[in-house]
């Protein structure tokens, strides 16, 4: 879980931890993939895609930090 804002963790710190949280969401989707846990292709495409489109944003907003 991310901490709080203002909890003595600056933007950057949330930001890295957010990084490594939506690697191990990727992670779990891949897994989920192999053992058939999706009902079809596209659940699975989508979920990626939306994990995909979260990673760029919070790689530029690390790019600004």
């Amino acid at each position: 879980m991310l901490p709080p804002s203002g909890a003595g963790t600056t933007r950057r710190e949330v930001l890295l931890k957010l990084r490594n949280l939506l690697e191990r969401i990727k992670i779990d989707l891949m897994v989920a993939r192999e053992v058939r846990a999706f009902n079809n292709k596209n659940c699975f495409v989508q979920a990626t895609e939306l994990v995909v489109d979260l990673f760029r944003q919070n790689e530029g907003w690390l790019k600004t930090t």
